[in-house]
């Protein structure tokens, strides 16, 4: 009998946002929802495959772009120990990486949102543990 191994390379066309907000993940959540259009809704942490503490998804039809919003905190510490400066991830699985310039202005604009900044995640274990 013939075995395959089925090895899996990180995604590149995934954009990362990292968002700095003291607030809670619902009310963060509902402002990203109202700001952009969207319907983040609260997932099952394993359906991403992570540790987190929350996990809220959408994905956009119209656009075929993936939104993931992940905590970074959570009962057992930090989900990525090196960005302890950010509160939340908000990952976009865009297959026509779109400039993220007016969103991240958006997303500085909302209430209680001290930072919001592009990230490049240098390591690919931080690549595969966001995907």
């Amino acid at each position: 009998m013939t075995r395959y191994k089925l090895v899996l390379e990180p995604d590149d066309e995934f954009t990362v946002i990292g968002i700095s907000c003291h607030e809670r993940d619902y009310r963060l959540c509902w402002r990203l929802n109202k700001a952009f259009e969207l319907d983040l809704a609260r997932c099952e942490p394993d359906i991403l495959n992570q540790d987190v503490g929350s996990a809220y998804s959408f994905f956009k039809e119209d656009d075929h772009i993936s939104y993931h919003l992940i905590a970074n905190r959570n009962d057992d510490g930090w989900l990525l120990p090196e960005h302890k400066q950010v509160d939340y991830f908000l990952t976009m699985d865009d297959p026509h990486q779109k400039p993220v310039v007016d969103m991240l202005k958006d997303i500085r604009g909302l209430n209680n949102v001290q930072a919001a900044y592009e990230m490049t995640l240098g390591d690919s274990i931080d690549k595969l543990r966001l995907s």
